[in-house]
């Protein structure tokens, strides 16, 4: 059934897509993935001494485990929570993840005393480029390789004269694409995806194989710059990257850009929160994630931008990037007269970027300017809240750029240029919406809807066909409702305060569960144990309507006859199951007890012939069957663990209670 919706959902997109001038339109999803299965290779920072309390600099031994990692396999740098302090640049190499335990927990505090990036993802390059003999033109996906020495799943880099495209001179070398070669065929390679412009010989078109850095990921930790740098410098630097990504990371203060993509080609910054910067005037400052130098075919979704200049800045031939399901805030410049909250958060800056995909985004202000030049072609707008000044977009900025269902509630609507394709938006400059039976596609880029975009929502939630000014993008909640900004899970299910209370009146019990926000859930249950303690079923019914993307309360009760346990069963989108500690009511001691995981520890569990506990105190232990009956009781000292023995039980699920009547904690424990 899922599969027939999924094609029943691609076919309409492409009926729809037929009414957009083909022209215009290109196959800006590559299908590649971002990360690569290789054999992986888990080092936890702590066990190779690193210091987590903020004092002693960790800059050294994170590098040597960098440059002593082998090339066969990913290894992931774990580090748990606490506060990591680095005072130089980390260079990466292929195959390296660093992954946290969640923003705000895990922080990466640097201070560089004013010098260079803080991680620098980058490959030189040596290889000559070699001048073609054949013309490529835009939306094909193959080319002559001519003599050119291209193998198969290599990368490549293209480039023609930058001369009335470019106008700085550190992007003459920048009007071009990246791309991977898919298949080669009779001298004939075709790409992923295809080409973005037409690349001609009497543009002195020439390429060159290029070997870059890949397959480095950040995942779920906070980084915190406290020092200001002169030059340009940025928290994630990239240049000739391919297949790298940032996943849930909280990136505070920067210099020029939180994040740089140079000459890269299908990376990835998704989930994340990137805020604040040292300085906001001129020059190359306060930028959020910034895509220049022919960076091709990158993805940037579900991120959260506050307190920047530029949220994301395309520029010097980025071309092909998709820009998705953002949600910016705050913008801020120091730029004489204007409106200090007027800087463009998504901005086209000149130098020609062509062919790159802005589409349902939550954000202040959109600016298309000639700060240094035109910009290229075909950059399309599709399905864009734009709610603080609105567009703007200057004369002598470029042609070709296109608007399409965007909702634009500024007080400013600017379209300049020339052959652009302006249809179903809705302006409150002018009350009016442009073609308003014009049918627009879901999007551009996604054939289905994302997973991180919640089933209860529609999709999409912006322009045509939706109530105007009303919808909302998922990062907007985030955001709003003072949630994880940073997404710290890769489980697509996101749970603030999720706990739960019981109260005993007679034989009644009351329960509750509290959640802040809580986005991607099928189910939200309330489940009872059965009466041999060994299978769960539901008590309640789905509940994950009244959690969505609010805070809520919800309290039930019911009658207990027997010693029962509950719990809450949070099921995801992708069927991952997270549970809630369970809690149990012993009605032959007219007491319940709260299942804490942090009072004592029991391990193992499940158990076979014994089990250990750790406790802080001297205190007595009870276990209870399924029937409330006390069949072991023991004395158990604080300090090291505490051995009791299991042999006697049956296999099935019991109640562990420590403590006395003043004061205790449970937990159910499994003999296998």
């Amino acid at each position: 059934m899922k599969t027939y919706f999924q094609i029943f959902f691609i076919l309409y997109s492409l009926s729809l897509k037929s009414q957009i001038p083909d022209s215009i339109l290109y196959n800006w999803n590559n299908n590649e993935p971002i990360e690569k299965s290789l054999p992986t290779k888990i080092i936890n920072a702590i066990n190779y001494g690193f210091d987590n309390a903020g004092k002693a600099d960790n800059s050294s031994l994170l590098q040597k485990i960098i440059y002593t990692a082998k090339s066969d396999s990913q290894t992931v740098i774990v580090f748990d929570e606490g506060t990591f302090k680095f005072t130089k640049t980390i260079f990466l190499q292929s195959n390296i993840t660093i992954e946290g335990k969640g923003a705000g927990k895990t922080i990466l505090l640097f201070d560089n005393t004013g010098k260079g990036h803080l991680f620098d993802i980058s490959s030189k390059q040596q290889n000559k480029f070699y001048v073609a003999n054949s013309n490529i033109y835009k939306s094909t996906s193959n080319f002559d390789l001519d003599s050119i020495p291209l193998e198969n799943k290599s990368y490549c880099e293209l480039l023609i004269n930058s001369k009335g495209l470019a106008t700085s001179e550190w992007a003459m070398q920048s009007i071009g694409q990246i791309v991977k070669i898919n298949s080669i065929i009779n001298n004939s390679a075709l790409i992923y995806g295809d080409f973005k412009h037409d690349f001609l010989i009497s543009d002195n078109l020439r390429y060159r194989k290029i070997t870059p850095i890949t397959n480095v990921n950040f995942k779920f930790f906070s980084i915190h710059r406290i020092d200001k740098t002169s030059d340009q410098t940025n928290n994630f630097n990239f240049n000739y990257a391919v297949n790298c990504s940032i996943k849930g990371v909280e990136s505070i203060n920067c210099n020029m850009s939180h994040i740089s993509f140079s000459k890269s080609y299908n990376c990835k910054v998704s989930d994340s929160y990137i805020h604040h910067a040292f300085e906001y005037g001129g020059g190359g400052k306060a930028y959020g994630v910034e895509l220049s130098n022919t960076t091709s075919s990158c993805l940037i979704e579900n991120n959260i931008f506050e307190n920047l200049r530029h949220s994301i800045l395309l520029q010097s031939g980025a071309n092909g990037n998709v820009l998705t399901g953002n949600y910016s805030t705050k913008p801020y410049w120091n730029e004489g007269l204007l409106p200090q909250n007027s800087a463009g958060e998504i901005v086209l800056h000149g130098n020609y970027p062509f062919a790159n995909l802005i589409e349902q985004n939550q954000i202040g202000n959109i600016v298309v300017d000639n700060s240094h030049g035109i910009n290229g072609p075909d950059n399309m707008f599709l399905r864009n809240k734009v709610t603080l000044w609105g567009v703007y977009m200057n004369n002598g900025s470029g042609n070709n750029t296109h608007f399409i269902g965007n909702e634009i509630t500024g007080i400013l609507c600017s379209f300049a240029g020339n052959n652009n394709f302006i249809l179903s938006n809705f302006s409150t400059n002018s009350d009016t919406i442009t073609n308003k039976n014009f049918k627009l596609p879901s999007s551009l880029y996604f054939a289905e809807k994302p997973c991180w975009w919640p089933k209860k929502i529609l999709f999409p939630t912006i322009g045509n066909a939706n109530t105007f000014n009303i919808g909302n993008i998922p990062s907007s909640y985030r955001y709003n409702f003072d949630s994880l900004r940073a997404l710290n899970s890769s489980e697509n299910t996101f749970l603030i305060n999720f706990t739960s209370k019981n109260k005993i009146d007679k034989n009644t019990v009351k329960f509750t569960f509290e959640s802040n926000l809580q986005v991607n859930v099928k189910t939200v249950n309330l489940e009872i144990v059965s009466s041999n303690f060994q299978l769960w079923k539901i008590l309640d019914e789905n509940l994950s309507n009244e959690f969505l993307f609010q805070k809520y309360s919800f309290t039930d009760s019911l009658k207990v006859q027997n010693t029962t346990c509950f719990r809450w069963k949070i099921v995801a989108n992708n069927n991952t199951e997270i549970n809630s500690d369970t809690f149990c009511i012993l009605l032959n001691t007219a007491k319940n007890f709260d299942i804490s995981k942090d009072e004592f520890n029991v391990f193992p569990n499940p158990f076979c012939e014994k089990i250990l506990i750790n406790t802080s105190e001297t205190t007595q232990v009870t276990i209870f069957d399924n029937t409330g009956k006390i069949i072991l009781y023991k004395q158990v000292f604080a300090g090291e663990p505490n051995e009791i023995s299991t042999l006697s039980l049956k296999k099935g699920i019991y109640l562990l209670k420590i403590g006395n009547d003043d004061k205790s904690y449970s937990r159910l424990i499994f003999k296998e």
